[in-house]
């Protein structure tokens, strides 16, 4: 760990992976292939001289001690090999390199099982199941690919024997053998360990590094600054975040360490109620890291906020998370136990009676509740909101930026804003004894220590009126702090995100709690703080599903440079290409020294006559009203933008640290089983540009149709995707000259690629394609940009073989036809025609208002419909769309309409109006169209829906069991407000426990599309498997499954088998036997109807998946 630790710093990290990975420098080459072959001799000799001991004893001794033996004898052997390659490597004047481990040895086996190791080692690898290929399997490369798919999973396998979910150094004996058997096996002279092993071994502890580092590595650096800079009173050098935070850190440090000495002598009483709720966990994370997380979460969250006020609930569970993080890591240990009973009893908590049920229960199983969490972040929050002042030199520089940007009479609002917020806090602060001027600090106000008190706190939380009866807190930072952090270089240093990708491939799933990374805890299926699930999980038969998740994380990724660089290039000179944010904020209308807040809207005042001039004092307030309605606006657009600024260089910050490396995503579920990797930010589930930057890491020749399918992706990128497909390949060859424009001159030439729809893809398409003709031999040019292939409106193509509905088929291809039907046009080209209808037809004069608001509606609005503008409520509305939510979607694009027309002018009030109306008629049109042409769709979700209905009113939450074998189990219920007090403010926790009673409402409405969902990821699961078998790399974003280009035509053959054998199942039947059984005093209405659909047809349409 002492040598992982000092990986982190940033020159020596560098170093390290270059040294890992392959590198075109000569020297640094050198270096490491010579440390490399020193360790891997005596690596080999310890590896044969334990498989021979393990040779001469007997089975029954190595059936019943075989991982102690192996350890025993590996660490006896290792000893003297350690000093030998030490000493070496200090005559060669370099760094000691990493001792092997156990984990090595696991590695050197995993890689001998790898298709094609003969080729390499010259030994044939059996399957786990010791079958040949003469056993019913076939023969890929060296892999066993049976019916069962079992040599697919050795990995996992080995994974299980040799490295348990606890970690390595937990292995207690007397586990299975067969992991060590395959090693003793297979490890012959001929397959000798490679420098691969060395390198993965490496990675792995660079790998533990990055997990547990953040934390620590802030805390070093703070340290090492500490001892530099502060001391010798040269810290103005440091840049301005940084000055400023690590002025935070010392005070935070010093008292969370005085909160530790509270909680060892017994002081509970000065610290609130609830310490033996939160107590244990702020004992066991020491005091300096306590503080790094406080100061770093609050930091990170308010600036990607853009200071519009982080809700404080939200802010709470953010920091007790990471401090959650850092406790689990103990719970890495076999000693987990007694680590935490230690430091208990040196504490004085080891009393049952003052450490109380929930933090017995959190100890124990590493799941904290809501009210646990609000706890432990109230009171971390309320000390850093005690002890972080604003700088002088920040006060300053901040007010003279803001002064300049946005003028006097925005600087006064914000300051008139802070000083409200501050008013409103102080009392809260006061009486929990550790506000700005309570407690015992206030009664000497002539020391050094009360003028530093005195200063004004750098955050201050403001309570907001929300549609309810019941205020909110929101959290910010001081005005001047927070623009003398926004504009600040080193900004970005403080917005890492604790999840990343992974430089080794994840740890496998074993079971709902143990898979993914190797130190920082997650669940298979991402927490609703739902008991019921938990239970459900761990008594589940699911190997599929963790198979399948298994073989998505496997899948090795890698930067994109080319398009990389391209971004970077295109975001530092202010381009606003794809999906890349304006670096300028839009200028906020001055105010004219008027109040900050709008004018009241009463009609006395508003028709108040000035200097005798009847209504002119009615219509200035009118225009102020309006330009400040205007202000508030581009203000909160401009902390918009500067939110995406953050996220856009957080990815951008990733990529470019992953830039020459190879990497894995983690993937867990959510509770109806949709997959999802794990790091949040930059990954292919993301924006256009992070899947630009994107690419496989193996490369495939293109093969016979590659370059076709390159250009059939490309012309789907451009929108073009409606099209067949040998209209798509004539469209990209037609453009070809702008295709080469685009690779070669991307930011100067022509620009073709910025008209995509999905420019940053394209883009990378546009280089994959020229590359491929320019190197003479398209089918042999090694490709590694995904190609996808995505499902029509797959909700739909789900309920129509649900119904066997072949008119609902037949709308979104699963019946074959010569070009791609596009439902969104059908469902648009009838919205069309009724508002137009609606629009010109001749009102008598008995038409009644309805008719005629009716009619406003639809001339606003005729000539203005179009695909875009109903394409969301289509796409949504088998997944639950309400009439709201469609209504709001609508709104959004009639409104993008109306600003065109108007040349980007901002609406008025009256207008938004005039839109909001017009999106109600809309709405209603849409909605109606779309049960026409789906009525087979709509029967089955309203039975779904009264199946729902009918186990709520049970009192139970809808469940079922996905085809393989996951249980789903839904979490609404009715929402109680739970009070928890903190020291920092009382909030009201929307608590959502098993023991609340289920809301019939949600449980009824959401049933359809999360039963929709959990047979959506199915689907791509059972793909994600047998594509695994056939030794096809494959990943999804839910309905859009990726593969190489040259493998296209056998993932689109594996899918569409998947589809069919999934609904040759009576899943319909089988979801209403399993709740007839469950309630059979309840009545369940029979299933609807079924169609005569074929679902063989599915296997010969071109467009199923396009």
């Amino acid at each position: 760990m002492a040598a992982a630790r000092r990986l982190l710093d940033r020159t020596t990290l560098s170093n390290s992976v270059a040294a890992i990975l392959p590198t075109s420098s000569p020297s640094l080459e050198a270096r490491s292939i010579q440390a490399q072959a020193s360790v891997f001799t005596s690596d080999s000799a310890i590896i044969s001289d334990c498989g021979n001991a393990l040779e001469s004893s007997s089975t029954e001794t190595r059936r019943a001690n075989s991982t102690d033996s192996f350890k025993e004898l590996y660490h006896v052997l290792k000893q003297q090999q350690e000093m030998d390659i030490l000493q070496r490597r200090l005559r060669q004047g370099d760094q000691p390199m990493l001792p092997p481990t156990i984990e090595s040895l696991r590695d050197q086996a995993a890689a001998l099982m790898r298709p094609g190791w003969a080729e390499e080692g010259g030994a044939r690898v059996r399957g786990v199941s010791g079958r040949g290929t003469e056993a019913g399997g076939r023969s890929n490369g060296n892999m066993l690919i049976g019916e069962a798919n079992e040599t697919a999973f050795i990995l996992d396998e080995i994974e299980e024997d040799m490295y348990p979910p606890s970690g390595p150094e937990s292995v207690q004996g007397g586990g299975s053998h067969e992991g060590l058997q395959q090693i003793k096996e297979h490890l012959t002279p001929h397959a000798r360990p490679s420098s691969v092993d060395t390198k993965r071994e490496q990675l792995r502890d660079l790998e533990v590094a990055f997990e547990e580092g953040t934390i620590s590595e802030a805390l070093g650096e703070y340290k090492e600054v500490q001892d530099t800079l502060f001391r010798t009173g040269k810290a103005a050098y440091l840049p301005v975040v940084k000055r400023q935070i690590f002025a935070w850190y010392g005070p935070m440090i010093e008292a969370m360490t005085a909160l530790h000495a509270k909680l060892r002598e017994g002081k509970w009483s000065d610290l609130g109620n609830g310490v033996g709720t939160y107590g244990p966990f702020l004992i066991l994370v020491p005091p300096d890291k306590l503080a790094v997380i406080t100061v770093n979460e609050t930091v990170n969250l308010i600036l990607r906020h853009g200071n519009q006020g982080v809700p404080l609930t939200m802010l709470l569970l953010h920091i007790a998370d990471a401090v959650r993080t850092e406790v689990n890591f103990l719970r890495l240990s076999e000693t987990y136990g007694d680590r935490v009973l230690n430091i208990l009893r040196e504490n004085g908590m080891i009393s049952l009676k003052r450490v109380n049920r929930k933090a017995r229960e959190a100890l124990e199983d590493g799941v904290w509740r809501a009210d646990l969490k609000i706890k432990v972040g109230g009171m971390l929050l309320s000390e850093l909101h005690r002890v972080a002042k604003i700088s002088p030199e920040c006060v300053q520089d901040g007010a003279e930026e803001a002064h300049g940007l946005e003028g006097p009479e925005v600087g006064s609002v914000r300051e008139k804003s802070r000083e409200k917020r501050m008013r409103l806090q102080a009392p809260r602060l006061d009486q929990a004894g550790g506000g700005v001027e309570g407690g015992a600090d206030s009664t000497d106000a002539l020391t050094s220590a009360n003028r530093e008190a005195e200063r004004p706190p750098a955050l201050s939380i403001a309570l907001e009126s929300t549609r309810s009866i019941k205020k909110r807190g929101l959290v910010f930072l001081d005005e001047a702090v927070y623009r003398s952090m926004a504009g600040a270089a080193d900004v970005q240093h403080y917005l890492t995100p604790r999840y990343r990708p992974m430089v080794v491939q994840p740890r496998p799933w074993k079971s709902f709690d143990s898979g993914g990374y190797l130190q920082l805890k997650s669940f298979i299926v991402r927490s609703q703080n739902s008991k019921a699930q938990f239970d459900a999980l761990r008594g589940a038969r699911m190997p599929e599903v963790y198979h399948a998740l298994n073989f998505l994380g496997r899948v090795p990724w890698v930067i994109n440079g080319e398009v990389l660089s391209t971004i970077q290039e295109a975001y530092a000179r202010g381009l606003t290409v794809g999906d890349l944010p304006s670096q300028l904020d839009e200028l906020v209308p001055p105010l004219s020294g008027h109040p900050s807040h709008p004018p009241p809207a009463d009609p006395a005042l508003l028709g108040a006559e000035e200097d005798g001039v009847p209504g002119r004092r009615a219509e200035e307030r009118r225009l102020l009203r309006d330009r400040w309605q205007i202000a508030r606006r581009v203000k909160k657009r401009n902390a918009e933008l500067f939110s995406l600024r953050c996220d856009t260089e957080i990815k951008l910050s990733i990529a470019e640290e992953f830039r020459n490396h190879t990497f894995y995503f983690p993937y867990n579920l959510d509770f109806r089983g949709r997959a999802y990797p794990v790091p949040p930010n930059l990954n292919h589930l993301g924006s256009d540009m992070c899947r630009g930057m994107l690419r496989f890491a193996e490369k495939r020749p293109l093969g016979k149709n590659g370059l076709r399918w390159l250009k059939i992706h490309l012309a789907n990128l451009c929108g073009q995707d409606k099209l067949s497909f040998d209209d798509r390949v004539a469209f990209v060859e037609g453009k070809m000259e702008n295709v080469q424009d685009s690779a070669a001159r991307p930011l100067n030439g022509h620009g073709w690629w910025q008209k995509a729809e999905e420019p940053w893809q394209a883009l990378a398409v546009c280089k994959e394609i020229v590359a491929a003709v320019e190197s003479g031999d398209p089918e042999s040019f090694l490709s590694g940009v995904p190609v996808h292939m995505d499902g029509s409106c797959n909700g739909l193509q789900h309920y129509a073989a649900l119904g066997r509905d072949e008119e609902g088929a037949k709308q979104v291809n699963l019946i074959h036809s010569a070009v791609p039907r596009d439902v969104y046009t059908g469902v648009c080209d009838r919205v069309i025609k009724h508002v137009h209808s609606e629009a010109t037809r001749a009102l008598g004069r008995t038409a009644t208002e309805e008719e005629r608001r009716q009619q406003r509606h639809a001339r606003l609005v005729d000539g203005l419909i179009n695909r875009k503008v109903v394409k969301q409520t289509v796409m949504t509305s088998v997944y639950g769309v309400t009439y709201v939510g469609a209504r709001k979607q609508i709104q959004a694009r009639l409104k993008e309409k109306f600003q065109e027309r108007e040349k980007g002018r901002m609406l008025t009030k009256e207008e938004e109006q005039e839109v909001y109306e017009a999106s109600r008629y809309v709405a209603t049109v849409t909605l109606s169209k779309l049960a026409e042409l789906f009525s087979a769709a709509r029967n089955i979700m309203e039975w779904l829906s009264t199946c729902a209905s009918l186990v709520a009113r049970q009192g139970q939450p809808m469940s079922w069991v996905t085809p393989l074998g996951l249980p789903v189990i839904q979490p609404y219920r009715r929402d109680k407000g739970l009070l928890v007090k903190t020291l920092i403010q009382s909030v009201i926790l929307v608590d959502c426990n098993d023991k609340l009673p289920v809301s019939s409402s949600r449980q009824r409405s959401a049933f359809p599309p999360n039963f929709v969902h959990s047979l959506d990821s199915t689907h791509m699961l059972m793909t994600a498997n047998r594509l695994q078998g056939l030794g096809v790399p494959f990943t999804a974003v839910h309905d859009s499954y990726w593969c190489h280009a040259s493998n296209v035509e056998v993932m689109n053959a594996t899918l569409r088998e998947c589809f069919i054998t999934l609904y040759e199942q009576p899943v319909l039947e089988a979801l209403r036997d399993s709740l007839v059984a469950r309630f059979p005093d309840v009545a369940f209405p029979p299933i609807p109807q079924r169609g005569k659909l074929r679902l063989e047809e599915v296997k010969d349409s071109p467009y199923f998946f396009d």
